[in-house]
């Protein structure tokens, strides 16, 4: 039975050069020049075949800033042996690479929301995330995308106009999207209406650095307890600091796959099914993220947009970038 073993590089490490050296230990399998060759499969359809046990990947021809790295052996009519179901010994190396089958640097993936009226918005914002941003990859959502038993659960709140149903869809769907990506990826959030203007790897690399891996973005002139709902306030503990802060933008958001920052998401996602929280009957406008975000202890940087550029924002707020999103 063949046995496939990744001996370099290491799962999760990160690949500086745009050159990477991969080396395998291939037991119990007789490798030649025409059958039995090893294979580097990247995040692309691109493949590099070797007869020898160590190959050479030149990665800026792929993708920047990705390595996606999976091995297989081919048969001698080019099959690769490993997902064929009907090669007997394909079992027996098929779990000991599926572990290695994952970005070796962070992929860096944008999500946004839009009804019909934004669909404009949203292709602009996902054609600049590509071109200018330096995202990898873009999920632009509908309200098609919903599940219907929980728009069915929670129809008190998506049948109110505002927000389209309150903006439950955005924790919603930021949870889903981070339970589709590996532990150490990047997802950011961004609304429809903003186009980037220059590339968001400095808050990609907040991102990496910050423990809990989430950044947020502070509103130094808008306080909340002018803004904020009471019923937030008091069912997350707020102090007295907290009232007199800045309030945090609901417009952008990044976050680094990890436990906290998904738990971080997932009490989000509750709050915001609460409807005496999340509408803004009675006692003002809701802003349960964003005091979550205090609740949590999460920093306060700069807004990232024309709005963060004025020295009030600057000299109150982390973040020496220069502006990443023009705002509409």
């Amino acid at each position: 039975m063949a046995v496939i073993e990744i001996l370099h590089p290491r799962h999760g490490s990160k690949i500086e050069s745009d050159e990477v050296n991969a080396h395998i230990l291939v037991k119990n399998y007789e490798m030649g020049l025409d059958a039995g060759c090893a294979a580097i499969f990247l995040n692309t359809h691109y493949r590099y075949k070797s007869c020898a046990a160590e190959i050479k990947v030149t990665l800026s021809s792929i993708r920047p800033g990705m390595s996606v790295i999976d091995i297989s052996l081919l048969d001698s009519n080019d099959r690769e042996l490993n997902h064929a179901p009907w090669y007997n010994s394909s079992r027996s190396y098929g779990k000991d690479i599926l572990h290695w089958n994952k970005n070796a640097r962070p992929y860096k993936l944008l999500v946004s929301y839009g009804t019909e009226a934004f669909q404009d918005s949203l292709k602009t914002l996902a054609a600049t995330a590509i071109s200018i941003g330096g995202v990898d990859g873009v999920k632009m959502f509908g309200p098609q995308h919903l599940n219907q038993d929980f728009t069915s659960a929670n129809s008190r709140i998506f049948n109110q106009r505002k927000g389209a149903g309150l903006w439950l869809w955005k924790p919603y769907l930021i949870n889903q999207s981070l339970h589709t990506l590996s532990e150490g990826d990047l997802l950011m959030y961004a609304d429809a209406q903003l186009t980037f203007v220059s590339s968001a790897t400095p808050l990609f690399d907040i991102a990496e650095a910050e423990e809990l891996g989430i950044v947020s973005f502070g509103m130094a002139q808008h306080k909340e307890y002018v803004y904020t709902k009471e019923e937030v306030l008091f069912a997350l503990n707020c102090t007295e600091e907290c009232r007199f802060s800045g309030q945090r933008a609901a417009t952008f958001i990044v976050f680094r796959v990890c436990e906290s920052s998904k738990e971080f998401v997932r009490q989000w996602l509750t709050l915001s099914q609460n409807y005496s929280l999340i509408s803004d009957e009675e006692n003002g406008a809701q802003q349960h993220e964003e005091v979550l975000c205090k609740h949590w202890g999460v920093p306060a940087y700069r807004v990232p947009t024309q709005y963060g550029e004025n020295a009030l924002e600057k000299n109150s707020m982390h973040g020496k970038y220069p502006q990443i999103f023009q705002a509409k």
